[in-house]
């Protein structure tokens, strides 16, 4: 186990961390097909994205995705480390390892009809650092949420005091939970919700 590559979102000039999602996932790659692999155990998605919001909607602009196949036929190793088009995109193949490439996607603008909140966060809190999963919300010092229905944007709000207060309670408690015979659930229940994005105002606040 070990820290995560975030997707990111640009929101009109500025770039932000994705660091929370409330709904279904804002991008399934299986959802057109593709089944990727994990490179390395920063990634085990298996794919990194940016999103963007343009003219309110919200749109997959660009996508690393990393794809393999353990086959012997050479042709068919070969066909299945690229990936398909999207949206009229072809990607630029770079390969990895004799079974695996790297997929990326420029340019997608590939609308996305998800429906939830997202949390997006810029100025992580470097002394909050964890080597573990994805950071949440808590240690970002400037979050927004975005709230989308079928896509598009229904609002847009800074969540940054909100947060604030979130944290001083959550560095209240040890983290992560003391090892040992006594703290091992607790230590593996932490360990999963690190690699967890949904969030719920109703638990934190």
């Amino acid at each position: 186990m070990t820290a995560q590559v975030t997707d990111t979102i640009q929101i009109y000039d500025k770039v932000y961390e994705i660091c929370g999602v409330h709904g279904a996932p804002l991008f399934a790659p299986e959802s057109l097909g593709i089944v990727p692999i994990p490179p390395h155990t920063a990634c085990w998605r298996g794919h990194v994205d940016h999103y963007r919001l343009y003219r309110r909607k919200l749109e997959l602009d660009q996508l690393h995705i990393w794809l393999g196949n353990s086959g012997t036929d050479p042709a068919l190793k070969s066909a299945s480390r690229r990936g398909p088009v999207i949206n009229g995109v072809e990607p630029r193949v770079s390969p990895i390892t004799a079974d695996m490439s790297e997929n990326f996607y420029a340019g997608l603008q590939l609308e996305l009809p998800f429906t939830g909140g997202i949390l997006a966060g810029r100025g992580f809190l470097r002394e909050l650092y964890i080597h573990m999963g994805f950071p949440p919300a808590w240690k970002f010092k400037s979050i927004y949420e975005l709230i989308l229905d079928k896509g598009r944007l229904k609002e847009l709000r800074d969540v940054s005091p909100e947060m604030e207060s979130v944290r001083r309670r959550m560095l209240e408690r040890p983290f992560p939970p003391a090892a040992g015979a006594a703290g091992e659930r607790d230590l593996i229940s932490w360990i999963a919700s690190t690699f967890r994005l949904d969030y719920d105002w109703d638990s934190w606040l």
